[in-house]
């Protein structure tokens, strides 16, 4: 039994000797795998290692080049123009000696009448319809720091004509010299871009009697620390390419003095008071004037108009304007009168006409109405948020005006008129803007025996550049 017992127990022990020798053989093996796939990955790995500092080293190498690059372009173009938005594409020098800028406006109408019988009598038939109001593209820019030009051209009359067309010298000790084709300084109405109107039509002061544009030359620039401002000119009269057409006699100019200002400025400018007198003096082109208005309605026919008066000599205009803005309330306030004299030798009679315009607005996002210092006249609106900002609803704005218009006098009869208007505009940034406008005219032709009324609704879609 003993035997059988240690027989048994030492094949036991050679059968464990044997398969510790196979674990052996076999961890053996592993060791030695692993061992080799450690070795072809620090391989791969010192590849990769090698390829990645040698990326690096190129890269650096690549954007210290193009560094180096863009620092002898800068170099080189030292005094060139640099690209930036303010209210449309501007370059500018560095110095601010040289600028350069397209711009442009287009502006859309659309209009329905609801006329009466005698008023249509009385100056025509009123259609309502659409027009390209203004469609006007243009440069402006400074040169060598001290001149300054604008060319401006109109296109919705189906050609040309001139807008502002002009040059200025800026350095002088006594202002700005300006020549060339631009408005006279009669109105702040008329000297407004007819891009920040409260309504969509200037008021009767500026349509019945503002020269408007003309060729000339005009001294202009502000005074007492910037509380004043001051325009002087002597001017032609122009067609629309800034020729003078129709002056036969020699020495028939115009001379034009506005000053202006603002008395008082408060709450950071929120809040102030314009003041402003103007005094045209005139010599009429062939001894013959005229004066016609529009119901502030640019498709309507003249509701006012004398006709071609003649052998009148010269006469004047003198205007007076008041603006108060306080936060985003503004009320306006204008009057022209016109005179004129019959030449001496003729039975011609002299004449006094005269105008009034009387607005009230309001900015219910906020806003306030802006003033240009330089040309004493309103500016671009502020947009607090723009339309599509966010929450932003753009800028909001309600007005309502009366105008009056008397060409009844010495004998002359080019009728009376009376306007309403009522305004909603709606600026979705401050180069985009929608308005719409009730209008009321009252017409008063006594040589015809008529006396009636029109309503209309004007819609304006507007872009400007």
């Amino acid at each position: 039994m003993v035997n059988r017992k240690t027989g048994v127990l030492a094949v036991a022990a050679l059968a464990c000797i044997a398969m510790a020798q196979a674990s052996a053989r076999a961890d053996e093996a592993r060791e030695r795998a692993l061992e080799t796939r450690i070795g072809e990955l620090e391989k791969r790995l010192d590849s990769v290692s090698e390829n990645v500092r040698g990326g690096y080293f190129t890269a650096n190498s690549d954007l210290e080049a193009r560094i180096s690059d863009l620092e002898r372009t800068s170099l080189d173009n030292k005094g060139g123009m640099n690209v930036i938005f303010k209210n449309g594409l501007k370059s500018e020098s560095d110095d601010k000696a040289f600028s350069y800028q397209w711009y442009g406006r287009i502006q859309n109408d659309w209009t329905w009448f609801d006329a009466d019988e005698d008023a249509e009598t009385a100056v025509g038939e009123m259609n309502g319809g659409v027009q390209f109001r203004r469609v006007r593209i243009g440069a402006t820019g400074t040169m060598y720091g001290n001149v300054k030009f604008k060319s401006e051209f109109d296109f919705s009359g189906g050609a040309a004509s001139f807008a502002d067309v002009y040059m200025e010298l800026t350095n002088c000790s006594f202002g700005t010299i300006r020549v060339g084709h631009f408005d006279e300084p009669t109105t702040s109405e008329q000297l407004m871009s007819s891009r920040f109107g409260t309504f969509i039509e200037r008021n009767i002061t500026a349509q019945a009697f503002a020269p408007q544009r003309n060729t000339g030359i005009m001294l202009y620039g502000n005074a007492a620390e910037d509380m004043l401002t001051y325009q002087v000119g002597m001017f032609r009269d122009a067609n629309a390419q800034g020729a003078d057409t129709g002056n036969t006699k020699s020495g028939e100019y115009n001379l034009v003095g506005r000053l202006c200002g603002r008395p008082i400025v408060q709450d950071d400018g929120n809040t102030w008071l314009h003041l402003g007198m103007s005094y045209n003096l005139r010599d009429f082109s062939s001894d013959e004037v005229k004066y016609s208005a529009k119901p502030l309605i640019n498709i309507a026919p003249n509701w006012a108009d004398t006709g071609t008066l003649k052998d009148i000599s010269d006469g004047s205009l003198f205007g007076l304007e008041s603006m108060f803005v306080s936060g985003p309330l503004t009320l306006k306030g204008e009057t022209v009168f016109a005179h004129g004299n019959g030449a001496s030798d003729t039975t011609a009679e002299d004449y006094d006409f005269s105008a009034l315009s009387l607005e009230a607005s309001y900015w219910l996002t906020g806003e306030s109405t802006q003033y240009d210092l330089k040309a004493g006249r309103t500016d671009r609106p502020k947009v607090k948020k723009n339309y599509g900002d966010g929450d932003g609803i753009g800028a909001w704005q309600i007005a309502v005006g009366y105008d009056t218009l008397d060409l009844v006098d010495g004998g002359y009869d080019g009728g009376e008129l009376d306007i309403w208007r009522f305004g909603v505009n709606w600026f979705l940034n401050p180069n985009t803007r929608i308005s719409l406008n009730v209008v009321d005219a009252q017409g008063d032709w006594a040589a015809k025996g008529l006396d009636d009324s029109t309503r209309a609704l004007v819609m304006r879609f507007q872009v400007d550049f």
